[in-house]
């Protein structure tokens, strides 16, 4: 009896290599893992723990345009939440000097605390700005 295990996201993407077509990896036929292993199950985390149910609904509206990922429900228990707000901004100093605004306006104006934010960011190219913005608006920070 086999008991292989991969722990991969929806996309494959742990398994990717320079020029590695995405495709459905886990599944039968022509993913790479479904073919090495035709009997493997696909377990998909949809659980989401911390976001609200409107964030998530903004999610999926996004996750959908990407016509290589598999189609996957998120599930939260938590609550609706305020409405998602898209906001733009001319270029990445805008963009810090833009949260950092958001974020003291909130502690100062809602009865934030500091610790009620975390920013998260795709590229690590992102993070100097932030950490700039943050610092000019005295905001205490921890990268980690």
């Amino acid at each position: 009896m086999r008991n292989d295990r991969l722990c991969a996201d929806d996309t494959g993407q742990a398994l990717a290599e320079p020029g590695h077509r995405i495709q459905d990896e886990a599944s039968p036929p022509g993913g790479l893992i479904g073919q090495a292993y035709p009997d493997a199950a696909v377990v998909r985390l949809e659980h989401n723990f911390r976001s609200t149910k409107a964030i998530l609904r903004e999610a999926e509206s996004l996750i959908a345009y990407n016509v290589h990922r598999k189609a996957k429900r998120l599930i939260t228990e938590n609550s609706e939440g305020p409405p998602v707000e898209l906001l733009g901004y001319l270029d990445g100093l805008d963009e810090a000097e833009g949260i950092a605004c958001q974020i003291r306006e909130l502690v100062e104006n809602a009865g934030r605390q500091w610790s009620d934010f975390a920013v998260f960011y795709r590229v690590n190219a992102l993070s100097r700005s932030i950490e700039r913005a943050l610092t000019r608006a005295r905001i205490p920070f921890q990268v980690s």
